[in-house]
């Protein structure tokens, strides 16, 4: 299911949708710093101050509502993207554990720059703002009884050992397999051998 979700961002041109925006979202961010240069000028009846400031001006309600587009946009692009899923897998089931999943294990991103490429991921990476306006992902809860209404709303509880390994970064692969039920990955045992 997670893999016919993210073939889907693919197929549907998703990726390139979310780089273009990105890119015009950076384009706005410029004119704002082209204005905090301007607005540093100094000079007797210099126009470049104001020149600036309306840059600013300019680029801070550009970015806003950039911000607000992308959102609204990558949230439609996940509802495709799980409908696609289940499309390709004919399986409504897998990507609504999935979903399941990781909707008790949370997706929240600790980092300044989490806003820049949040859209990107599998769930949401920030935390709630501004009634959700600005949610790259819809509720988990939403996506899954899009793809299963028989869900009955209650989310998978964690065991204290899956607690514990999401805290310990060095267990994080013992997690993962025990959440997707496939036995850790072990390196190949290749006996040694001498050269003669």
């Amino acid at each position: 299911g997670v893999i016919g979700h993210e073939f889907s961002h693919i197929l549907n041109g998703d990726m390139r949708l979310n780089i273009r925006l990105m890119g015009i979202i950076f384009g706005i961010i410029c004119l704002a710093t082209i204005g905090r240069i301007l607005i540093r000028t100094r000079g007797r009846k210099n126009p470049l101050p104001v020149l600036g400031l309306a840059l600013i001006v300019i680029g801070g309600l550009g970015v806003f509502f950039g911000r607000l587009i992308q959102a609204a946009v990558s949230r439609q692009r996940e509802f495709l993207a799980d409908a696609s899923s289940v499309q390709f897998t004919r399986n409504p089931l897998g990507l609504s554990s999935a979903l399941q999943k990781l909707g008790a294990i949370g997706s929240r991103l600790e980092s300044e720059r989490a806003a820049d490429a949040c859209h990107m991921f599998f769930g949401n990476g920030l935390r709630s703002s501004f009634l959700g306006l600005f949610a790259t992902h819809p509720p988990i809860e939403q996506r899954i009884r899009a793809i299963d209404p028989s869900w009955d709303g209650t989310l998978p509880k964690l065991s204290d050992h899956m607690v514990e390994a999401i805290l310990s970064p060095r267990r994080e692969s013992e997690l993962m397999a025990q959440i997707i039920s496939i036995p850790p990955a072990r390196p190949p045992q290749i006996p040694p051998t001498t050269v003669r």
